[in-house]
């Protein structure tokens, strides 16, 4: 199941989709269950809400504007996937436990 928050003429909307298609609300329409960042303010169990909303009006996704599903995150944790990688080419040696960085939201990291 895969959710995503969108935005359709300046109206916000939620969609899921289980493999075969996309299907959502927008908050103009009855039965719209709330954005995906208020879903996880409220602690909703979103596997249930996304199947609800695999019954609604099918969206194409090329005709939104997808938006982040946390806008203004309080706080980023990175954890590389190469992070073996990344000791060999610092010439570090593997620690006990991985490494983390935290990365204030009004912060941009590029690698």
């Amino acid at each position: 199941m895969r959710i995503v928050n969108f935005e359709l003429g300046g109206v916000p909307g939620i969609a899921a989709d289980d493999g075969l298609g996309w299907h959502g609300l927008t908050k103009r329409e009855s039965g719209f269950p709330g954005t995906l960042p208020e879903l996880i303010a409220q602690d909703a169990d979103l596997l249930r809400r996304g199947k609800a909303l695999l019954t609604m009006q099918t969206i194409d996704l090329n005709s939104v504007r997808i938006l982040p599903p946390v806008p203004k995150p309080p706080k980023i944790l990175c954890v590389g996937l190469n992070y073996d990688d990344h000791l060999v080419s610092a010439h570090q040696e593997l620690a006990m436990h991985p490494r983390r960085r935290s990365i204030r939201p009004t912060t941009s990291a590029c690698s």
